[in-house]
């Protein structure tokens, strides 16, 4: 099916580290990075450009737009958000989606996944204040910082993995403003966590891809969808919790439900609208 076909990856951020390896060993394909495209034309983390559609139908649009520009037939993109996590206090989410493109045979796939693995942050600081916590908590150097001077909320510098190139950023942030923020660098290639995200998210679609319909023999099969309320394991009353998984067709309307796979039967009162207001 991808035996010795290009796979076009729409990325400026070194995607292909995370994706190239187990795409070509499972499928004998190619993987192609196009040049000097650049997809911060689709919305950026710093908020210089909003994506302006939904993050599943971006990375959609991504792949298909790089796929029209470059004449492919098969392509590939990702799109990452993060915020804060809406059932864990204090906690980031990071969501993170990948898809794969065949415009012959009308086949789009969306791979997603959501964890709460990530150093997503950020934080103000006034002039000499440390931020030397903050730092080893979020994993610099490794990972790299953004500087935000908050008068005019201009990016001073981005992409920063050195002590000595922060401290220039920093001082010149505060020429500006009496307060700067520092964030946390989520584009892939400055942020080896979500970079190692990306590289499981493969394995996902890899198995997607190598899933066939039933039915209709339609490659792509186990589009996944959510069902129902668990149960309060106190009050029995439905908790905000979902039930049941329902893989589908991307063609007809072939369908499995499935129970969790976490094999959960009962939810915690903590998820319960009536035990935990």
């Amino acid at each position: 099916m991808l035996q010795g076909r290009e796979i076009l990856l729409a990325t400026m951020h070194r995607k292909e580290f995370a994706i190239k390896q187990a795409m070509e060993e499972t499928f004998g394909c190619k993987i192609v990075v196009p040049k000097n495209y650049d997809t911060d034309q689709f919305g950026t983390f710093c908020g210089e450009k909003e994506r302006f559609m939904s993050a599943k139908k971006m990375v959609v649009h991504k792949a298909k737009v790089a796929m029209e520009q470059f004449s492919y037939e098969l392509g590939m993109a990702t799109e990452g958000s993060f915020g804060p996590h809406p059932l864990m206090p204090f906690a980031a989410l990071h969501e993170e989606l990948l898809s794969f493109v065949d415009v012959s045979n009308q086949v789009e796939i969306v791979v997603i996944k959501r964890t709460n693995k990530t150093n997503y942050a950020m934080a103000e600081f006034s002039y000499k204040q440390s931020f030397d916590d903050f730092l080893s908590t979020y994993l610099f150097p490794s990972h790299a910082i953004i500087v935000r001077e908050m008068a005019t909320n201009q990016v001073i510098a981005k992409g920063i993995q050195t002590r000595t190139d922060l401290e220039m950023a920093v001082e010149k942030a505060f020429k500006i403003s009496k307060k700067i923020r520092l964030e946390t660098d989520m584009r892939a290639m400055f942020n080896p966590t979500r970079m190692q995200i990306i590289q499981d998210l493969t394995l996902d679609l890899i198995k997607r891809i190598q899933s066939i319909c039933a039915k209709c023999n339609t490659y792509g099969f186990g589009e996944m969808q959510v069902a129902g309320n668990l149960p309060c394991s106190s009050c029995h009353s439905d908790t905000q919790l979902f039930k049941n998984i329902i893989e589908k067709c991307i063609r007809c309307d072939y369908q499995v439900i499935k129970p969790r796979a976490d094999n959960l039967y009962q939810a915690d009162p903590s998820y319960c609208h009536y035990c935990n207001p």
